[in-house]
């Protein structure tokens, strides 16, 4: 697949299973996009590890095609998107992880299961525009930013 005819690409663990594989592509494809899923984070540590899930893209371009493909409804889109990815990756005998968007620019951005409306919202407008950890504050209702560049 060239770069020009991908839309994502995803890193999960290395040792996810080709069914893992395909699940994951599945959600992709039902969504219209077209990934490149490497299953290759190497982790350490023993025992059983919560899955893990890297979405690296160009924001501004995901969202657009993103939102095109959902008929400009594009935060609703990203959150059922986010969602499928969850359901795809519960039940296969892993503890439960957490979805990352690495974006242009620096910008790496937790996607827990569990987001409001709003904070899909504030992604599709912008908001999050400097390099940095971003992770949702319940209490604030709000993204914070962990780290950044100096």
């Amino acid at each position: 697949m060239s770069d020009e005819s991908r839309d994502v690409w995803v890193s999960i663990e290395a040792e996810a299973t080709e069914e893992e594989i395909d699940a994951i592509a599945a959600v992709f494809a039902r969504y219209g996009l077209k990934s490149e899923i490497n299953a290759g984070l190497l982790r350490l540590s023993q025992g059983p590890l919560p899955w893990a899930l890297e979405i690296s893209v160009v924001l501004t371009s995901f969202l657009s095609a993103f939102g095109a493909a959902a008929g400009g409804d594009t935060w609703r889109g990203l959150k059922a998107l986010v969602a499928a990815l969850y359901a795809a990756r519960r039940g296969r005998g892993k503890p439960d992880g957490v979805i990352k968007l690495h974006a242009d620019g620096g910008r790496l951005i937790q996607l827990d299961d569990d987001l409001p409306d709003v904070a899909y919202e504030e992604i599709e407008e912008g908001r999050l525009d400097r390099r940095g950890l971003y992770v949702w504050d319940p209490e604030r209702q709000g993204w914070k930013r962990i780290s950044s560049d100096k």
